[in-house]
């Protein structure tokens, strides 16, 4: 009997130990930044202007605006980039929306690149606000798209929830981070645990405008099964687009999608 309590006590925990790691080491799993000197000299093929917006709090963003030579341009897409990397890597997908007629503007989270500041869910959503905001003094709401990829769907929900605009787009969205994490390992109480939930799905019914959803049935990072439940979240009309076979980062090597795309941006 006292072996048995003592595998069960040092089950328990464990279990206690992996919470433990799950609270305090969320972040380092959901966001893989790389940072950039101050002074780093950004290259693309496209030109470019390079803006700096502060926040209420004293921190700084970092944001990309590239135009389309055809002008007056057809609009802007305001793209909400994935969990790794910097600009460097998410100014390069300018060329689709640019050959498209469409000016296209990106920005990094806190942390990611010259971006200054840690990202919690609570500053990522105003953080949200003022890129936005930034965006809409440029275009009319009617003249943005919205595009979320990856972990900035949820981002890109919310701003399309929260403001006017011509169409939101996401490309491999989550339900919710609690219901990916479930997936892996639904043993944890993880809508106590996380601090980053970003609740897709309860956002989605409040987006007004026309929502079209690209994911893979593939996907090895946020599983098909998990985001095929936004389906019922979604208003007439809107679409949700099956890459048969796609994985997580190479959506556009499917001409299924970049084709719906751009009849998106026709």
């Amino acid at each position: 009997m006292k072996i048995i309590l003592r595998v069960i006590g040092i089950l328990v925990a464990f279990y206690l130990l992996l919470m433990t790691v799950i609270y305090f080491g969320q972040s380092y799993a959901i966001f893989h930044p790389i940072e950039l000197a101050k002074n780093y000299q950004f290259r693309f093929d496209a030109a470019f202007d390079e803006y700096i917006l502060f926040t209420p709090d004293g921190e700084q963003l970092n944001l990309l605006y590239f135009r389309s030579r055809q002008q007056p341009s057809k609009g802007l897409v305001l793209y909400f980039h994935g969990n790794a990397d910097n600009l460097q890597r998410w100014g390069k997908y300018n060329k689709i929306f640019l050959g498209s007629g469409y000016d296209f503007m990106v920005w990094d989270y806190r942390s990611y690149g010259k971006s200054t500041g840690k990202p919690t869910a609570d500053n990522m959503r105003s953080d949200t606000d003022l890129v936005y905001q930034f965006a809409n003094k440029k275009y009319n709401s009617s003249q943005i798209i919205i595009y979320g990829r990856s972990l900035g769907t949820g981002l890109a929900t919310y701003a399309a929830a929260r403001h006017n605009a011509a169409r939101l787009i996401l490309e491999t969205p989550y339900y919710s981070l609690e219901d990916v994490a479930k997936t892996y390992a639904p043993i944890f109480p993880y809508g106590s645990l996380l601090r980053y939930e970003f609740p897709t799905y309860r956002l989605l019914p409040e987006v007004k405008c026309p929502v079209t959803i690209f994911h893979g049935t593939a996907d090895e990072l946020l599983p098909f099964a998990s985001t095929v439940k936004l389906q019922n979240m979604l208003k007439k009309g809107d679409e949700f687009i099956v890459i048969e076979g796609g994985k997580h980062h190479n959506l556009d090597d499917y001409e299924q999608y970049r084709s719906h795309l751009r009849s998106i941006l026709r």
